[in-house]
């Protein structure tokens, strides 16, 4: 069984908050009563929360299931409790899945905030309970101190709320990831649409996030400056790897006096750092910030460098400290990005990285140490998130969420397009590892639809999982940033992640867990190993197998055809199942080289905790299959098939360089190209700078 340490990193408890709500009287939610598929709205709602935000518990009555599953914020289960719901609760960046069986009973899920249920129902279909966010309350899913299913609605604050009030939704559907997408459907549609999430297929993915960068973070922490940035930028210059962006991590701010530049550490700003870039091989510079100012807090007026800003802004105390937050006025909310954007527009960076975005929600609920309850702390909450996406929209800064996945944020996401979905990757922790890859993948069933997955940034130089790293990354179709001092990157890991202009090969949709995997429960020992998978061009699926046990054990798994067919799930618009074309498949091992037809199932096994195999599965037509970049860990994503005849194949390169494809008869021959027979029908070559290829048999 997996043994969970605790974080080193201090968090804050709200379970005072959630256990409070077990003295309201409970109303049954009947979900297995007809119809399957509903919604609950508090209609004509007015009235004043309780003592803890609260207005209303309401009681769970679930539908006959096999298997559950629920992603929560929530610390991880220790040492002694390894299989408890949840300790402590937490709203930060830190979901992870939890998986139940039928009568199973929690006792410490009073203290987990439940985001979204997942129930594999007895007649074969599955169905999605998503918890809803309007304006002025939120709901969430929890257990009572008896270990029976709740659903807790309320605004946090102190303040009367009157209108209509969404609470849940429910849908159901033959194929798992679109019960999720259907009911994250019916919830977006209760909101106003010029503020309301739009989904990941829907939104412009920023031009920036399309290559690889570097992040100060793990290898600095807040010991940056401007003199260290302009050696980052001399060091990999030279370094021969194509890092495009530079994200400036914590410490580059004032501090406690406001978050302009650090007049001691970055006396010049940041106009000389993007100068000195000049496109060698850097072009954009972003900056990260917290969403209430530095961490330990921002002085309130008059000790702060905000001028004319603090009008618009309130202080909240902390245990001593205090952490500035926007007045609940569209104006005080405008005039707060304005001032948080203000220092890095004027010298040109290009993103922000906005982190804890957890925080007005946790202030304004009184939830920081000593600070009060506001008025309406989700209608505070809501208001922040629409400010931030309109202003990054009008000022033309691609936005990194950061803990963009705590309520209420998913559902007020109308630009952004990528948030952190995972917590803090570490380098060379093994318990990190396990848990970092399960959450940086399982989490994309409930925030894949309205975001590209966030894996965080990571050391190639990984000891431990270095490679598995990369591979999830260049799964994840989203944002990629290594951490590595200069001096300590590791090219094999990094390389294949990229071209060589620093462009990166990504999927057509972020890899999520296979069907049977769903419910791979990370907290106890599995007789299977983790599967997930990602649509590739020329429908092909890229299909990445990782044991994450913990103790050495032989684990098996397969690959199946039902993973092809379901390998255009998370593609929006859906496709619907994917045709296994009349002439079957091929299996190619990504990182072995080597391929096969494929049968129909390929039993795959690994022994070694943080093993793991990449595959490429792709069509064989006309007798021809495109396998693409041998170099790169997503071959299908790196060039196109252009057409194809029974005697020729014409494919598109998006770079030059090795590349592999499948003839199931005959020796392939093109002109300048030499193949080289690799076994099983499957052959390799070397373009020699050609990206347009006429290969014949």
């Amino acid at each position: 069984m997996m043994m969970i340490k605790k974080r080193r990193l201090v968090y804050v408890c709200i379970a005072f908050l959630i256990s409070s709500s077990v003295l309201h009287a409970s109303t049954i939610l009947d979900l297995a009563a007809p119809p399957a598929n509903g919604m609950i709205i508090e209609k004509g709602f007015s009235g004043f929360p309780d003592d803890a935000g609260l207005f209303k518990t309401y009681r769970l009555k679930l539908p006959d299931f096999e298997k559950g599953l629920i992603f929560i914020q929530s610390r991880p289960p220790t040492e002694t409790r390894q299989k408890d719901f949840g300790l402590e609760a937490r709203s930060g960046n830190r979901i992870s899945e939890r998986v139940f069986s039928p009568g199973e009973k929690f006792e410490n899920a009073t203290d987990a905030l439940g985001q979204l249920m997942l129930l594999k129902l007895t007649n074969g279909k599955y169905r999605a309970i998503l918890p809803l966010v309007g304006k002025d309350s939120m709901s969430w899913i929890r257990t009572d101190n008896r270990g029976n299913w709740i659903l807790v609605h309320g605004s946090l604050g102190t303040a009367r709320v009157e209108g209509s009030l969404p609470v849940a939704a429910w849908m159901d559907d033959e194929n798992p990831y679109q019960a999720v997408y259907k009911v994250w459907q019916k919830a977006i549609e209760l909101i106003p649409s010029n503020i309301r999430a739009r989904f990941r297929g829907e939104k412009e993915y920023p031009e920036q996030f399309k290559y690889l960068g570097w992040c100060s973070w793990e290898a600095y922490h807040r010991n940056v400056s401007e003199k260290l940035i302009l050696e980052i930028i001399q060091d990999y210059s030279s370094s021969g790897l194509p890092v495009k962006y530079i994200l400036i991590d914590g410490g580059h701010w004032s501090f406690e006096k406001g978050v302009g530049p650090n007049p001691e550490t970055f006396p010049n700003g940041y106009g000389d750092i993007i100068a000195a870039m000049d496109g060698r091989p850097f072009r954009w510079l972003g900056l990260h910030y917290q969403s209430s100012g530095f961490s330990l807090g921002v002085r309130p007026a008059p000790d702060n460098d905000l001028g004319k800003y603090n009008q618009y802004v309130k202080a909240l105390k902390d245990n001593g400290n205090y952490r500035i937050a926007p007045k609940d006025t569209p104006e005080a909310m405008e005039k707060y990005w304005e001032y948080l954007t203000s220092f890095g527009l004027k010298d040109g960076i290009s993103f922000v990285k906005i982190d804890f975005l957890k925080d007005p929600l946790l202030m304004n609920g009184g939830l920081w140490g000593s600070t009060q309850r506001q008025g309406n702390a989700v209608h505070s909450a809501t208001m922040f998130k629409i400010a931030m996406e309109e202003a990054l929209h009008k000022y033309d800064l691609g936005l990194m969420n950061c803990n963009g996945n705590n309520w209420p944020m998913p559902f007020y996401a109308k630009y952004s397009n990528s948030t952190r979905c995972s917590e803090d990757y570490h380098k060379n922790e093994f318990e990190s590892a396990l848990l970092h890859t399960y959450n940086s993948y399982t989490t994309i069933l409930y925030l894949g639809h309205i975001y590209w997955g966030d894996h965080d940034m990571f050391h190639s130089s990984d000891k431990l999982a270095g490679e598995l790293m990369a591979v999830s990354k260049a799964m994840s179709g989203g944002p990629i940033y290594i951490s590595d001092k200069p001096q300590d990157a590791k090219p094999e890991n990094i390389v294949p992640l990229c071209y060589r202009d620093g462009s990166l090969p990504r999927p057509l949709a972020p890899a999520v867990m296979s069907e049977d995997s769903l419910f791979y429960d990370l907290y106890s020992f599995n007789n299977s190993l983790f599967k997930v998978f990602a649509p590739l061009d020329n429908d092909s699926v890229a299909i990445h197998i990782i044991n994450l046990n913990n103790t050495p054990q032989q684990v098996e798994t397969s690959i199946s055809l039902k993973d092809y067919k379901n390998a255009g799930a998370m593609i929006q618009p859906y496709p619907g199942p994917w045709d296994v074309p009349p002439q079957g498949l091929v299996l190619f091992d990504v990182l072995e080289g080597k391929g096969r037809k494929f049968s129909g199932t390929e039993p795959i096994s690994l022994s070694k905790p943080l093993a793991h195999r990449l595959f490429q599965l792709s069509p064989v037509r006309k007798g021809w299959a495109f396998i693409g970049r041998t170099d790169k860990y997503l071959c299908g994503a790196t060039g196109q098939i252009v057409s194809a005849t029974n005697s020729e194949l014409k494919i598109s390169l998006t770079e030059p360089g090795p590349f592999a494809i499948y003839s199931s008869r005959g020796t392939p021959k093109a002109n300048g190209i030499k193949f080289t027979d690799i076994g099983n029908g499957f052959f390799k070559a070397d373009a020699n700078n050609l990206k347009s290829i006429i290969i014949k048999r």
